[in-house]
């Protein structure tokens, strides 16, 4: 799955965006790193646009099966999927200027998509209904957002009769003393200790960021009998098996600090929690051909973690032919990436960098030019006028203050221009201090 062009006419602060998303490998060194995971970065200042874009992809596909003429504005939605032949066909999702939303798969169709009444298939030649069109459609949308002002579609009823082809994770659900409004871990808690019974090395990653090792215990509780009673029992393939057939829900799990202490997700930090929900909320989800989108996953953590965010969805997802949308500020994440695989919001509008742009490990200071235009630092202002008239001694000084920087570059040069000689034992400079 690879989304290759997003068009909207009109949504909130969108007006006619053209957005074509890049997810080619330019060496094979990405190949290594991502795997099959396509990944698209969405950086811009607060109130660019980038939930408004987001949430519309949830939207369509929320939509598409009961009510295509909910999907408001017209839009494209262009993709490649694989099939199981290995044959790759690129798929349209669009509205036209009436509101009929039609799918075309090259080379095989170009219909209108029909309201689906429980799975009775269209009669008019030129229509399809959504029953025959599942196997064209991104396996499902997962969404780790936050959904303040209802961005996002609500969960399907338990009694809803259809495809349940959007996951909504609302992070919000997660303040407050407990995650039991949050939508059931139990999938996640599964593949995660599945994972970790076969000592898979991005459990361990986990584990070193979280500062705590899994221990092997969870919560179950009967789906079968009416009573809220849980106990903590032990994983084991057994459990596996009854989670995977519906007969147990797994609702927490423990885990030991370095320090001795046991935590389960109830008691973690926020870091912790958000992190770990993150994780087990796209775990318990993703499979071949879905769509993931993830709102500033850096929230809640320390740089030392958000840096390692990016290594860790990769350690978990690169193995699934999916594409990952991630919304954020965090230079640790930007800088994760290359420079083509991020797109710039600025008041609706979304462009690819340019092909000269270098992101990809770059530092902060070289990502903040780059991406947003930032306003001058006071402190770097005033240290600048202090410059023009500075002598050896302190611009000496001034070097061995500064951390790596474009400024600490300039006063480098400001010393060569004194002839500085930079190769002697503790720096002497050549010509003395009125050099």
């Amino acid at each position: 799955m690879k989304v290759q062009q997003i068009a909207i006419q009109q949504r909130k602060i969108i007006r006619n965006a053209h957005i074509e998303l890049r997810t080619d490998r330019q060496h094979p060194a990405l190949d290594h790193v991502y795997g099959k995971l396509s990944i698209t970065m969405v950086a811009g200042r607060n109130g660019s646009g980038k939930s408004s874009l987001l949430s519309f992809i949830p939207q369509i596909f929320h939509n598409l099966e009961r009510s295509p003429e909910d999907i408001k504005g017209e839009f494209s939605f262009r993709y490649v999927i694989s099939q199981p032949q290995g044959v790759e066909l690129r798929c349209e999702l669009y509205q036209t200027f009436d509101g009929t939303v039609r799918l075309a798969v090259g080379g095989v169709f170009d219909k209108k998509v029909v309201r689906d009444k429980l799975g009775r298939r269209a009669k008019d030649d030129d229509a399809i209904a959504y029953a025959d069109i599942k196997e064209f459609l991104p396996s499902n949308v997962i969404v780790s957002g936050f959904s303040m002002s209802g961005e996002y579609p609500a969960e399907r009823l338990a009694n809803f009769k259809g495809d349940r082809r959007l996951s909504v994770f609302d992070m919000s659900q997660l303040y407050g003393r407990n995650h039991y409004g949050f939508p059931p871990f139990s999938p996640g808690i599964a593949r995660l200790l599945t994972l970790w019974l076969d000592h898979a090395p991005a459990v361990r990653m986990l584990e070193v960021i979280l500062g705590a090792s899994i221990t092997g215990m969870v919560v179950a509780r009967d789906r079968n009998v009416r009573s809220e009673d849980e106990e903590w029992v032990e994983f084991s393939p057994t459990l596996i098996e009854r989670e995977a057939r519906g007969d147990i829900w797994l609702n927490d799990l423990e885990l030991r600090c370095r320090d001795g202490r046991m935590i389960t997700l109830s008691m973690m930090s926020s870091g912790q929690k958000f992190l770990l929900a993150r994780i087990l909320s796209i775990l318990g989800a993703i499979r071949e051909h879905s769509i993931i989108i993830l709102e500033e996953p850096e929230m809640h953590l320390d740089p030392s973690w958000a840096r390692q965010v990016i290594s860790l969805l990769v350690s978990f997802f690169k193995d699934y032919a999916a594409h990952l949308f991630i919304a954020t500020h965090s230079f640790s994440l930007l800088n994760s990436v290359p420079a083509p695989w991020i797109l710039l919001a600025n008041a609706g509008r979304f462009t690819s960098l340019s092909d000269d742009a270098r992101t990809l490990l770059a530092n902060e200071s070289a990502l903040a030019y780059q991406l947003y235009e930032p306003w001058p630092h006071l402190v770097e202002l005033e240290i600048r006028q202090c410059l023009e008239n500075a002598s050896v001694k302190e611009l000496r000084e001034l070097l061995s203050m500064l951390g790596e920087s474009a400024l600490r570059y300039d006063v480098f040069l400001k010393l060569r221009e004194q002839n500085v000689d930079f190769e002697e034992e503790g720096g002497n400079e050549e010509g003395g201090e009125n050099a």
